[in-house]
């Protein structure tokens, strides 16, 4: 019997029409617009690109020679074997494009927003010093065109181990020099990575001082709303509900089902602070019936919102395998 011919395409076919599927089956509310795409990819390559270089000069000997790999090479490598595909790198990027486009809708006529640079010279000298590091760490973020980017500090620890192994092991493969010395590259690079200058912890420390100094009232929220400082507005929202700021972002950029509510009754917003946040900054994260919201707002009792918070301070595996494990009974 002859042999069965060989299609060396259907695999790839038959991938290209699950995503084409996937992608085309997503509710409209889902999907990536082409503005977040872009700004993803930008920043992406622009990680790839930083890190590749910081690698670079980990290594021993001479300058690297011409013809070394560039960053959408590396991407488009490492995305082919599914090595850009974690889930707190993607989540960081869409965050990132997400604060972007939100900024650019609420500052209209391209003015600048003038809170943070208004705190440079605060009275409190704690408070000057957190806004002008925030300032600082934000044009770090920028390139020379003044597009937002991601530096590798504001990768958690897991995430910068596997994309710094990762990138040096697919420049390894790009230029055949050795396993070796990108590996120890990589281990160097990881040496000097600290998460306490995560854009985000820049940003709660600044908000920790207004805390402090008993400024971080309904009015400042207002304002960070308006300026589109969603950064900042989820900082702010985490430290008067006492949670976690990635548990306040996941309420504030999905904010359906009552999850924006909820977020404002456990950090105590008061009623028309509430309606005027769903009323301005709804529209822009999503929000789609700001009236409902302000009901189901209206119905959280004080007790609920006390369950509420103790329950969001619980380890976030604890929460997920006892959520399954409810499931599970159900």
């Amino acid at each position: 019997m002859a042999d069965r011919p060989v299609h060396p395409a259907r695999p790839a076919r038959e991938r290209r029409l699950a995503v084409v599927r996937t992608d085309f089956f997503l509710p409209e509310a889902e999907r990536l617009t082409e503005q977040e795409r872009a700004l993803m990819t930008a920043m992406l390559l622009g990680l790839v690109e930083s890190l590749s270089d910081e690698i670079r000069v980990e290594l021993p000997g001479s300058a690297p020679p011409v013809g070394e790999p560039d960053a959408a090479l590396l991407c488009a490598r490492l995305g082919e074997t599914g090595l850009l595909q974690q889930d707190r790198l993607v989540a960081l990027l869409l965050r990132r494009a997400d604060e972007a486009r939100v900024a650019d809708q609420l500052v209209s006529g391209g003015a600048t927003p003038r809170f943070v640079q208004g705190l440079v010279s605060h009275h409190n000298s704690i408070v000057a010093e957190a806004a002008m590091g925030l300032v600082l760490a934000r044009g770090r973020r920028r390139d020379r065109f003044g597009h937002v980017g991601v530096d590798f500090a504001d990768l958690d620890g897991d995430t910068a181990v596997l994309l710094a192994h990762a990138l040096a092991a697919a420049l390894a493969v790009e230029t055949e020099r050795g396993d070796e010395p990108f590996a120890h590259a990589a281990d160097a690079l990881l040496g000097r990575h600290d998460e306490g200058l995560r854009l985000e912890a820049i940003e709660g420390r600044l908000i920790a001082a207004l805390q402090a100094g008993g400024e971080l009232d309904d009015a400042l929220l207002l304002t960070l709303a308006d300026e589109g400082e969603l950064g900042l507005l989820t900082a702010a929202l985490a430290e008067r509900a006492g949670i976690s700021g990635d548990e306040a972002w996941e309420r504030l950029s999905c904010p359906g089902s009552g999850r924006l509510a909820e977020l404002l009754r456990i950090a105590a917003v008061t009623r028309p602070a509430a309606a005027s946040l769903f009323a301005g900054i709804g529209a822009v994260i999503g929000l789609q019936d700001p009236a409902g919201e302000i009901g189901r707002f209206d119905q959280i009792s004080g007790a609920q919102a006390e369950a509420c918070r103790r329950a969001l301070r619980l380890n976030p595996a604890y929460r997920r395998a006892a959520d399954r494990l409810h499931g599970q009974r159900g």
